[in-house]
């Protein structure tokens, strides 16, 4: 009984398209936007203003995800006081909440 929606999960996978963001920020901007009008505008035209709204704002978002990781590493977790702080805090928690 508790298996039936997992398995039906898994088997459905299967027809389901790739994500509009995944597929842009692997170079397939013209099967993203075919998703996209697909399933967000009546005309499924790929022209629609809504459609590239949406690309732009997908580019935009992997170009500052792109500038974020190259000037930030694990490291700046501890480089001040301030975030060592809040990492001892997230760390107590993770292992006081499993503690019983």
């Amino acid at each position: 009984m508790q298996a039936f929606l997992p398995v039906t999960q898994i088997v459905s996978i299967w027809f389901l398209p790739e994500s509009p963001r995944w597929l842009v920020s692997n170079g397939m901007e013209s099967r993203a936007a075919t998703i996209l009008a697909q399933y967000h505008t009546e005309s499924q035209d790929e022209r629609d203003p809504l459609v590239m709204f949406e690309m732009a704002q997908i580019r935009h978002a992997i170009r500052m995800e792109e500038e974020i990781n190259q000037s930030t590493s694990y490291l700046s977790l501890f480089q001040t006081p301030g975030n060592r702080r809040r990492m001892r805090l997230v760390l107590g928690i993770a292992i006081f909440s499993q503690w019983r």
